[in-house]
């Protein structure tokens, strides 16, 4: 009897532990009001730099962790993508990001 009293306090106890060591995952919205070019997104993919790739109706956006840039239809800048079509479908990571 003392045995199983003792055996089932020890689970209780670890099983306790286990609860609190768990890591808490924290959710944020980011939406338009943040930079998001457009709130209907197709897909999500994070690459090896640990940027966040998103593909919407209007355009690519990476965010960095702080901010995002969007990359769209005739953006003709250097530091911007030169992309056919604003309508972002999937996302696929290898060496580049490769989007369509």
């Amino acid at each position: 009897m003392r045995a199983s009293l003792l055996i089932c306090l020890s689970a209780f106890f670890f099983s306790a532990l286990n609860v609190i060591s768990q890591t808490d995952i924290r959710f944020e919205n980011m939406g338009m009001e943040r930079g998001l070019s457009n709130m209907n997104t197709s897909c999500i993919i994070q690459d090896s730099l640990g940027y966040i790739w998103v593909g919407t109706d209007d355009g690519l956006n990476k965010f960095d962790g702080y901010e995002f840039t969007t990359f769209t239809y005739g953006s003709n800048d250097k530091e911007k993508l030169n992309i056919s079509n604003n309508r972002i479908f999937a996302l696929i990571e290898g060496i580049q990001v490769i989007f369509g």
